[in-house]
């Protein structure tokens, strides 16, 4: 996507915490970029197990369940790669990513090498 003569967008990527926090924050840039033929790549930090009132719901019914929503949301909006880091919702430290080497969010821009990475949600 050309911005301007400076400035052409191939790859871009996504660090976010929760499940629907891309949709709320960047889902519309992500449309209309994945539309003009960039490769958008959504990181989900944490696992999306917690803020069920259900008490049939379990941790493990709820993160497939939110990770089929974001795999859903990210096929509408044009999403090319949806990469799980997996760390547990509500239980994520300034320390988390020292005991999964690989999964650190500051890890995947390098993975998947985007020149231009246009926000991280929080």
């Amino acid at each position: 996507m050309r911005f301007d003569k400076d400035l052409e967008i191939e790859r871009a990527m996504v660090i976010y915490a929760h499940p629907d926090d891309a949709e709320f924050g960047v889902a519309g840039t992500v449309a209309k970029w994945a539309k003009a033929g960039v490769e958008v790549t959504y990181c989900m930090v944490t696992n999306g197990a917690s803020g069920s009132q259900d008490p049939e719901m379990t941790r493990e019914k709820l993160r497939e369940m939110r990770y089929d929503e974001q795999k859903r949301a990210a096929k509408i909006l044009g999403v090319t790669h949806v990469v799980f880091l997996g760390y547990e919702d509500g239980y994520l430290s300034s320390r988390s990513h020292r005991r999964g080497r690989g999964r650190a969010p500051h890890d995947q821009p390098r993975r998947v090498d985007p020149p231009d990475v246009p926000g991280a949600l929080a």
